[in-house]
């Protein structure tokens, strides 16, 4: 959201969206990065469950995050942004449900798995701190 927030009303503008109704499609990006996340996030839980080698959605992910993120960028039509918010949301979906994963592998076989909360926390925190 840090690099993202700041150039939607920008972007709204090279799209036509006269500045009168920009926060209502300022929402409509944001929910469609939602509806993303809503839509694959037990989807990429199944598939993480169902593969054991979980570096390849991961991997993934990622790629199709900077690819949907670039889109984002140098598209100058409204629809192609809620669409690439849309694949955001589903290749974010990806990052974290298969991070989370990842994370629980490594500290599945330990009977003290405080060291798993750190991430959790650290990523909590990381948001205030930024």
């Amino acid at each position: 959201y840090a690099v993202i927030v700041p150039l939607q009303p920008a972007l709204l503008e090279a799209c036509g969206i006269p500045d009168g109704k920009s926060e209502l499609y300022q929402s409509m990006l944001f929910g469609s990065l939602a509806l993303g996340l809503f839509i694959s996030t037990p989807v990429f839980g199944i598939i993480s469950d169902r593969w054991q080698a979980r570096q390849g959605p991961m991997l993934g992910g990622l790629l199709a995050l900077a690819i949907s993120t670039t889109i984002f960028a140098f598209s100058r039509s409204f629809a192609l942004l809620v669409l690439a918010r849309v694949a955001q949301g589903i290749s974010a979906a990806a990052t974290w449900v298969v991070g989370f994963a990842l994370v629980a592998d490594a500290y599945a076989d330990d009977e003290n798995n405080d060291d798993a909360l750190v991430e959790t926390k650290g990523d909590k925190k990381s948001t205030g701190f930024g």
